[in-house]
């Protein structure tokens, strides 16, 4: 009843801003072709909200539309509902995720085999990369995208000159302002054609930070500021208004006038105080603010800025992390749920075969069992009885030994994870804040005197705060009891898999065993279990060169395996037996009574495989014991 009362309220709202939107833009085509009734009303009311930098609102519908199931989704939605997701995430700046909703929607219009939509979702994967600092690779999707798009009136797709416009950007960060005017030149005849705000706007600053490039200061001045005063003076796109706040305060900088470089980095600060601006435009611009106040010795303007910068990127890395973990549990919940009906249904198909059989068979021997059964009826019933009270009798005595020595087992274990818990907390945590605490005196000590070796004591200090929080974050996580399921390790192990080879462009290939996911582990198992995975990705990661990595994590008969894999270059023998990495690895195997083997060939790359029994892996449940007792 509440999901069919969100349904009306999202379609009431959908209508109502797709009214407005019939009304600001009705030479647009309002219904795709190829789209359902509910993903057009989704996305049309995605688009006002867009259009008015509700980036948070427009990603509520969109995400909603993808996991409702209620409803069947055809091609044409997964496309549209994808690329608006792609679009959304390039605005709050969390371009891993991005990229990943970019391929998807152009995958999907790949096997429709239509032009329009392959060049609309190239210009998206282009963009992506670009902003991921990946220009060669970004220029490539733009070409494409410039090549294969054609003129159309779908405002639901990127025109031409989006992709011309963001070439002209890449082509900026490439250092390239030549043929950034040559592409932005271009972008900017077809927006005008099109009266588009943004599209004429977005050229006219690629124009203005070329001319900056160039040295042309007065022209990049000249272009920004009318642009600036006369076509976004009314607009709602606040953060076209603080890019060009941008360039205007550093050409000023550049012309030796301080006080109309400070009065643009005003105006470019308070327009990132408006809810309307985006994270992307907030965070690059106050990068270029703090480097012009360090220029310029506006230290107290300067630490401000920085405080804000690393608040916002603490909530954008914040927010990423938390897009990443709810990608990884949809995907996880999705499959879980198929391969439950799959099983379900199988089980059904041959549980009717078995029961038809049967009954066949008890049809045939039920004449011959009722009269043999009337014979031996008393004699059979008397044995029966009286080796049942027997096996009772040793069973509940078994029952009891059994219980006792898990009890105390349980009790020991307890000990131990406290002595362990207590050991890590000593050596390794109270060691980092021990130096943490060094390095803070000597920066303290230095900074008046050499502020170069204080600033790189901070780092330190940065550095091993990370690593503190990092192994805090692991340890509580370890004795957390909420999370000792198999399925729980499944998602942390996705999770910093992703983390780790996200932006090293390495393709992750999961193995993970359906049982694994109901195995109940103890402490101490999760904790060792996954620090070898997390030390074997981590050499992976630094030392493979690999494009692949394979994780495996199954049940085979009564033994555990967790088996990492690259097709890198090999370890050298030298690695393979010595190594801080390496020692731990056998350490915490050994722990767990395991065995650990590493295979490694410069052909067939490094293979990281641990096996223990499953014995001495699973939690001890004793409550039933100590009732019993």
């Amino acid at each position: 009843m509440i999901l069919w009362m969100r349904y009306v309220l999202l379609m009431l709202m959908s209508t109502l801003l797709m009214a407005n939107a019939h009304s600001q833009e009705s030479d647009a085509e309002m219904v795709p072709f190829g789209i359902s009734e509910s993903c057009n009303a989704t996305i049309s009311s995605a688009t006002i909200l867009m259009n008015e930098s509700k980036y948070d609102s427009a990603q509520y519908l969109i995400s909603y539309e993808l996991s409702q199931s209620d409803r069947p989704l055809n091609k044409y939605d997964l496309y549209y509902l994808h690329c608006y997701e792609t679009e959304i995430l390039y605005y709050h700046a969390l371009f891993d995720q991005g990229l990943s909703s970019a391929f998807r929607g152009l995958q999907i219009a790949t096997e429709l085999k239509n032009d329009t939509l392959i060049g609309s979702a190239e210009n998206l994967v282009g963009l992506i990369l670009m902003n991921s600092k990946r220009y060669t690779e970004a220029i490539k999707h733009f070409r494409k995208a410039e090549a294969i798009l054609p003129l159309h009136n779908n405002d639901f797709l990127s025109y031409r000159y989006h992709a011309l416009a963001n070439m002209g950007e890449c082509y900026l960060a490439m250092d390239k302002p030549d043929s950034a005017i040559i592409c932005s030149n271009e972008s900017l005849k077809e927006a005008t054609h099109k009266h588009k705000e943004r599209g004429i706007a977005s050229a006219n600053w690629n124009l203005a930070q070329a001319a900056l490039i160039r040295g042309e200061l007065h022209k990049s001045i000249g272009i920004a500021h009318r642009t600036l005063t006369e076509l976004l003076a009314q607009s709602p796109h606040i953060d076209l208004k603080q890019m060009m706040c941008k360039t205007l305060m550093v050409s000023y900088e550049r012309l030796g006038m301080k006080d109309s470089m400070m009065y643009f980095m005003r105006r470019g600060i308070d327009l990132g105080a408006n809810e309307l601006n985006t994270e992307l435009s907030r965070i690059e611009f106050l990068d270029a603010a703090i480097s012009l106040c360090i220029r310029n010795n506006e230290v107290v303007l300067a630490t401000q800025l920085f405080e804000e910068l690393r608040s916002r990127s603490q909530q954008a890395n914040t927010k990423q992390q938390h897009q990443r973990v709810r990608v990884l549990k949809e995907y996880y919940e999705k499959n879980q749920r198929l391969v439950s009906a799959k099983l379900k249904n199988e089980q059904q198909q041959e549980e009717l075969s078995v029961r038809f059989r049967t009954n066949i068979i008890l049809v045939s021997l039920i004449v011959a069992l009722v009269l043999l059964m009337i014979v031996v009826y008393r004699s059979l019933k008397q044995h029966q009885h009286i080796q049942k009270m027997k096996f009772d009798q040793a069973q509940l005595q078994t029952q009891k030994r059994m219980e006792m020595e898990a009890f105390k087992t349980r009790l020991e274990a307890v000990t131990t994870e406290r002595n362990r818990i207590a050991s890590d907390l000593h050596d390794d945590v109270g060691a980092s804040l021990s130096s943490i605490r060094i390095y803070c005196e000597a920066a303290i000590q230095q900074f008046q005197i050499k502020p170069a070796e204080s600033f790189r004591l901070l780092e330190r200090m940065n550095e091993s705060t990370k690593g503190v929080l990092d192994r805090m974050s692991d340890i509580v996580w370890s004795i957390n009891p909420n999370n000792d399921s198999g399925k729980d390790l499944i998602y942390r192990m996705k999770s910093f898999a992703s983390n780790v080879l996200g932006s090293m462009d390495v393709l992750i290939a999961y193995q993970f065993g359906t049982e694994v996911s109901n195995l109940k582990l103890s402490a101490l198992a999760r904790k060792n279990i996954y620090l070898i995975f997390k030390e074997s990705l981590n050499n992976a990661a630094k030392y493979s060169r690999a494009n692949k990595v394979v994780l495996t994590m199954k049940v085979d008969g009564n033994y555990l395996l967790l088996i990492v894999s690259d097709n890198g270059i090999g370890m050298d023998g030298e690695k393979l037996t010595s190594g801080n990495g390496l020692r731990n690895l056998k350490t915490r195997s050994e722990d767990l009574g395991g065995q650990l083997a590493i295979h490694s060939t410069a052909a067939s790359g490094t293979e990281i495989s641990f096996k223990t029994m499953l014995s001495n892996v699973i939690e001890i449940d004793v409550h039933e014991s100590i009732e019993s007792t």
